[in-house]
């Protein structure tokens, strides 16, 4: 673990819904007592059914959903509001339809505010790291869906920031595809170290990936 105390601190998190239901609201309990540190560098696997709430405690360390109780933390502040410091690969690729793949792996980096030559280069960088030189120029209805997988996760990991939040990338995606995918994956944390909490619910694929399985 990092001196300065872990990256993403999750401490005795719980999280309520309100929901509609025809006898009038109710209530659902999404997540109980969560209590997880994630250290500076560690890529950590959270594993478990569908509907157990694992995308649920993403977007609260996301800062997308507030605490109903307890509280996150990421570099030993509060998430009280979007998380900007952390990268989010979501299960979709979130592609924008009208801009090239070079374009969208630039994007975060425009956001960040890089200079265009420094952000073009980048993005070469990283789009052959994952395979897809040649394809710069086309738009995302043009790629194959392992394309598209590889352009979002290489989109965040070329804005470089601190932590990484995975939410099950990989899962719409044939088996050859998925382990072609994985093992970028593992290279391109190996060179980064980035911190990361993935999410997915096979056994298989977080024995692989992780440090630690949660």
């Amino acid at each position: 673990m990092a001196a300065d105390g872990p990256v993403i601190d999750i401490d005795h998190v719980y999280k309520l819904y309100t929901t509609r239901a025809p006898g009038g609201a109710g209530t659902l309990l999404a997540l109980r007592d969560i209590t997880l540190d994630v250290a500076d560098g560690e890529f950590v696997t959270l594993v478990g059914p569908s509907g157990c709430g694992k995308s649920t405690l993403l977007h609260m360390v996301a800062g997308l959903h507030p605490a109903t109780a307890g509280a996150i933390r990421y570099k030993g502040r509060e998430v009280t509001q979007v998380n900007t410091g952390i990268g989010y690969i979501t299960q979709g690729d979130n592609l924008l339809p009208w801009r090239t793949l070079q374009g969208n792996v630039e994007l975060a980096m425009e956001f960040k505010g890089l200079p265009p030559a420094e952000r073009r280069e980048r993005a070469r960088e990283y789009i052959h790291l994952v395979g897809l030189d040649g394809f710069e120029e086309f738009y995302p209805h043009e790629l194959s869906g392992g394309m598209r997988k590889r352009a979002g996760i290489i989109r965040t990991l070329a804005w470089d920031p601190p932590a990484i939040l995975m939410d099950e990338p990989f899962g719409p995606l044939d088996a050859q595809t998925r382990t072609i995918l994985q093992d970028e994956l593992l290279k391109l944390w190996a060179r980064t170290q980035r911190t990361t909490l993935f999410v997915t619910h096979d056994l298989v694929e977080s024995i692989a990936l992780s440090d630690r399985i949660v």
